[in-house]
């Protein structure tokens, strides 16, 4: 355990910097609205609605910005230490290839990403609040309304980056195992396959099960990482979030029982073993 925390105080100290910036962009936002000149007009749309809109907008824009910059460095994540050389210095510490592996996996693709999400989420809490005063005054602002959807938006929030990081593994984990063994034709070489592929099988035999598992991939990340994206639209109103949060968590938690998370795991195994291997091999 102490080997594990070591080497995520590694990952923080070489990444803290971007990290940091992920974390403090949304007060560039919340700045604006404590800038005292301009107007806010929100017209007739319900001051609650602002709320959890804003709210929504800081909190899941900040953590989709996060999972853009994971994606963005997944490539190079699979080929820093071999490139540095600093794959020599582990090797002559006790760390198992395996666990310095992980810590990369569960630093980049579970704890940043959760992090930044709900560092903005609390400033989403704020900014929620200087958008209600500022454009309806303080009578509008319902702070039990805005408070009882936090507190049910954080634990879904928190539920849904773990999950997401589960489904993120089966895109990413063979994305960098590829470059990984490929060095920087490898991501670009798997995604032409994976979509060259795709389009042959459906357009030369009518089979469009390989697009459909990599949309499906998708669509679960996604519906794990953003409440509501799937069926709010039928709820009562925004007055149903709070209790809509625990609908859609069961939700999401039922997809883990399905056969294409089987799948998404297997997917992240390989590519972990395929890391594991060409890391042993130096």
């Amino acid at each position: 355990m102490q080997v594990f925390k070591t080497l995520l105080l590694r990952e923080w100290m070489q990444h803290r910097i971007g990290w940091l910036a992920l974390a403090a962009l949304p007060l560039a936002g919340l700045l604006l609205l404590l800038l005292p000149y301009g107007e806010v007009t929100l017209g007739n749309t319900p001051s609650h609605l602002v709320a959890v809109m804003t709210l929504g907008v800081f909190a899941i824009g900040a953590g989709a910005q996060a999972w853009l910059v994971v994606a963005l460095q997944a490539a190079g994540l699979a080929r820093r230490d071999a490139q540095d050389r600093s794959v020599e210095l582990w090797r002559s510490l006790p760390v198992g290839d395996a666990t310095a592996i992980a810590v990369t996996l569960v630093a980049h693709l579970l704890l940043m990403p959760l992090a930044v999400t709900c560092v903005s989420g609390v400033t989403g809490l704020l900014a929620s609040v200087l958008m209600v005063v500022r454009g309806y005054g303080w009578q509008a602002l319902d702070m039990h309304y805005l408070l009882s959807m936090f507190a049910a938006g954080l634990p879904r929030v928190v539920l849904g980056g773990v999950l997401a990081s589960l489904w993120a593994s089966a895109l990413l984990l063979p994305l960098m195992a590829a470059s990984a063994w490929l060095k920087r034709w490898g991501a670009p070489a798997l995604i032409g396959l994976v979509g060259a592929g795709g389009m042959v099988l459906d357009k030369a035999y009518d089979q469009t099960w390989l697009l459909d598992g990599v949309r499906e991939l998708f669509f679960n990340f996604a519906a794990a990482l953003v409440p509501l994206v799937d069926g709010f639209e039928n709820q009562a109103g925004t007055e149903a979030v709070p209790a809509w949060f625990w609908l859609d968590a069961k939700h999401r938690l039922a997809d883990l029982g399905t056969p294409l998370f089987a799948l998404a795991m297997l997917l992240a195994g390989v590519g972990f073993y395929l890391l594991l291997l060409k890391r042993q091999r130096g």
